[in-house]
């Protein structure tokens, strides 16, 4: 069984969708991310370089949601993986992206796609 580091309720203010107005109105985003490791040698330790840093980690989610405009949440949540795993030390990621108020023609608090990705 693997140690879990999360950053939860990241928000970011960006412009991705597939619609043109999402590409040119910023709207709400949300992610959560759950990197698996070990962090017993960190606990041994206690030295940042023998975990996975978790500012590193949120760097990667602002570096993807405020970056080029990306039609899907699968795409970003899928890009945030990527980059999580680029990182080093993690066993397995997940990545839950949410587009808060999304539009679909009826209420809804969020729309939300989930990855899980293994190094």
């Amino acid at each position: 069984m693997a140690d879990v580091i999360r950053v939860t309720g990241m928000r970011f203010y960006s412009c991705h969708g597939v619609l043109p107005r999402e590409r040119s109105l910023a709207q709400t985003f949300e992610v959560d991310v759950e990197i698996g490791t070990d962090v017993r040698r960190a606990q041994r330790t206690d030295a940042l370089a023998d975990t996975v840093n978790y500012a590193e980690a949120a760097a990667v989610v602002q570096a993807v949601l405020e970056g080029p405009p990306r039609a899907l949440l699968e795409r970003l949540a899928g890009d945030i993986a990527d980059g999580l795993l680029a990182l080093g030390g993690a066993k397995w990621v997940r990545v839950r992206v949410r587009k808060m108020n999304p539009p679909i023609g009826l209420p809804a608090s969020w729309a939300e796609v989930e990855v899980e990705r293994e190094a």
